[in-house]
């Protein structure tokens, strides 16, 4: 078989004239990983819509698991010493049993500075992963912003076509007198039949027309008060509001970083305590937060990886054809509103030419009497230009790139680009979020236990007691007659 032959690069022309429209829009790199969470092809059957929602309900549990699970390990401390995370020493480890004052405090120090470096890194890690969510806000007043254009499209799109109704009504009285009087009026006096089945046809064409004209503006009226409706909706609710959603998601972590910060620094453990009762209460309004926004963002990415496809194959049967064609604007498909203008106003020119013609024929001294002046009739073919001049700008305002501009600015730049990458990032964020601070709840709840007087065994002397700053062996065996009879058993009013 020739690759080349005539058939075959007439067919492969013809499908990339259909494909390129859609061709023309590439899935962004956060619409590909949205898409990666279910990795199916978007569909709205149940089956879809089951495994859509799997990943994201399982992580929530999960979530909620991990956090139930970490209370009661923190209830186990008070039954199980060795659940306690206390400083170590490591003198009940083989190998230290002679190890020295200073090395014994030396383990502990390095305990409460490394145990202190890691709860400072994971307070920077949740509040830079929550930060990045008013990135997520800029993508969501893109989206909005586009919204309002696509809506200002639409709106320019229907004031176009209420304009050209309206003059088109207005002209269609005008001519229907014009023709009456024509008829009655200009030569011939009575006319052939021919001519009056000419005038009877224009006479039915104009009624239609101007009933067609009526339903146009009717119809009309209330979709730009929706279009006017919604435009507010999206300045006054979506736009003014995100900004307020946005920074409450952010409020809570970032106030649980403070409140770790503030009485880690104070060396609180009743404060830290409090802290990481907010902690775990931020986290599961941050796992509640983050459920819809990931089946959002799962779905609309298996949407948006082609979204022109998937709405049209996606669509109601009566409507897919529409959509497919001002979608693609590929030739070949039928535009039922441009086709059915077009056939109207190639009618009424049929009409206006017949009677014109024959009317000229009888005034023109050819066919009858040259005494009369065809006035109406010329009126008439006035209007006739200046009506198909109004017919062709509401064709124009109909057409398919018209219209696919719109549906672009929609569905491609508004849905798909910005205000996705807006949900997404914000999903993405509040997550990341979740993650390092649950680390951190469980950081801050060992850290405590550095907070009071920590203490090492001597294998001969017991237990020395550590004082809360300047851990200096010296200091330590100045006193050790008086502390060789002390134990300070460290954890036990720590819990």
């Amino acid at each position: 078989m020739n690759p080349f032959n005539k058939r075959t690069m007439l067919s492969a022309l013809t499908l990339l004239l259909i494909l390129a429209p859609m061709l023309a829009y590439t899935p962004s790199a956060n619409v590909e990983a949205g898409h990666r969470i279910s990795g199916q092809d978007f569909s709205t059957d149940e089956a879809y819509l089951t495994t859509v929602l799997t990943t994201p309900i399982v992580l929530t549990v999960l979530g909620v698991l991990s956090l139930v699970i970490l209370n009661i390990a923190l209830c186990c401390r008070n039954c199980f010493k060795c659940c306690r995370c206390e400083p170590n020493d490591h003198h009940t480890e083989k190998g230290h049993d002679h190890d020295s004052l200073s090395q014994r405090m030396s383990y502990i120090n390095h305990q409460k500075f490394m145990v202190f470096i890691v709860e400072m890194v994971l307070c920077a890690c949740v509040m830079l992963a929550d930060m990045f969510c008013f990135y997520g806000y800029t993508g969501i007043v893109a989206g909005g912003e586009d919204l309002n254009d696509a809506l200002d499209l639409i709106n320019q799109l229907l004031t176009s076509a209420v304009d050209g109704a309206k003059a088109i009504k207005a002209q269609t009285v005008t001519m229907n007198s014009l023709a009456v009087l024509s008829q009655e009026t200009t030569c011939p006096p009575n006319g052939s039949s021919s001519l009056t089945a000419a005038y009877t046809g224009l006479k039915i064409l104009i009624a239609a027309t101007g009933t067609a004209m009526d339903a146009v503006v009717n119809a009309m009226g209330p979709i730009q008060e929706n279009v006017a409706t919604n435009k507010n909706f999206i300045n006054d609710t979506l736009i003014a509001y995100a900004d307020v959603f946005v920074f409450l998601v952010f409020s809570f972590a970032f106030v649980s970083v403070c409140l770790f910060v503030i009485f880690r620094l104070l060396r609180s453990t009743c404060g830290t305590k409090i802290a990481i009762s907010w902690g775990m209460l931020t986290f599961l309004i941050l796992l509640l937060v983050c459920l819809p926004f990931m089946i959002f963002s799962s779905i609309f990415g298996d949407f948006c990886m082609a979204p022109s496809a998937n709405a049209v194959k996606n669509a109601p049967a009566d409507i897919q054809e529409k959509l497919r064609f001002y979608s693609t604007c590929a030739a070949g498909l039928e535009d039922v509103v441009g086709d059915n203008l077009k056939t109207g106003k190639d009618k009424l020119a049929e009409i206006i030419s017949t009677i014109t013609t024959q009317m000229l024929g009888y005034c023109d001294g050819t066919a009858g009497p040259p005494s009369r002046s065809p006035v109406e009739l010329n009126k008439i073919d006035n209007i006739q230009t200046a009506l198909t001049l109004n017919l062709d700008k509401i064709i124009t305002a109909a057409s398919c790139v018209k219209v696919q501009e719109i549906w672009f600015k929609i569905v491609n730049d508004a849905l798909c680009t910005n205000f996705y990458s807006g949900i997404y990032s914000l999903w993405v964020s509040q997550f990341v979020t979740s993650f390092f601070l649950f680390l951190l709840i469980v950081q801050a709840s060992i850290s405590y236990h550095y907070f009071a007087k920590s203490s090492v065994y001597v294998s001969t002397e017991g237990a020395i007691e550590l004082p809360e700053k300047g851990s200096n062996p010296s200091d330590v065996k100045e006193n050790l007659a008086e502390e060789m009879q002390k134990t300070n058993d460290y954890g036990d009013s720590e819990a």
